[in-house]
């Protein structure tokens, strides 16, 4: 049996098409977070990588580290400040209101931690901003809040640490 050069290039197409289906990751149903990577990401936070390993970490879990983050901050485990820097790095505004509840923790037991505010700074979402904002004005958090409001890198937060300084004189 032979093939024309015409059936021969179809041919070819149809199993480039096959080969590069084969290789996209395939979409996954939302679901609870896989125990797998809930162990490898709890793993990974214990070891307390510089935050280019961080970034390369996240990047490679995708989407589904963030719900696993956000348990790990909320059961306020001792790796919480590791916790926060990864979902500072994330950059998801899913975040915002573990980080907030994890910050106010750390008020209320008089822990100096600057971590949380960091990663609202990374973040930058309008609510991460305006609470850095406010916490700027309490002298015992000013400077860590200041710090993630310099993080942020955006007109708003150039805008609330203009603000500071005024108000400082």
């Amino acid at each position: 049996m032979s093939t024309t050069p015409r059936g021969t290039i179809l041919l070819r197409t149809l199993l480039a098409l096959v080969l590069l289906a084969l290789t996209l990751p395939q979409p996954r149903a939302a679901a609870e977070p896989d125990e797998t990577l809930t162990e490898t990401i709890t793993e990974h936070v214990a070891q307390r990588y510089h935050r280019q390993s961080v970034q390369k970490a996240i990047d490679t879990w995708g989407d589904d580290c963030v719900p696993i983050l956000i348990q790990l901050l909320d059961a306020q485990g001792e790796n919480a400040q590791q916790v926060a820097l990864y979902l500072g790095l994330a950059k998801d505004p899913a975040a915002v209101d573990s980080l907030i509840r994890y910050i106010e923790r750390n008020v209320a037991t008089e822990n100096s931690d600057v971590f949380g505010y960091l990663a609202l700074g990374w973040i930058g979402t309008p609510k991460a901003l305006k609470y850095l904002e406010a916490c700027a004005a309490d002298p015992k958090q000013a400077p860590h809040a200041v710090s993630g409001l310099a993080m942020a890198e955006s007109r708003e937060a150039l805008a609330a640490l203009e603000r500071i300084d005024r108000e400082n004189g």
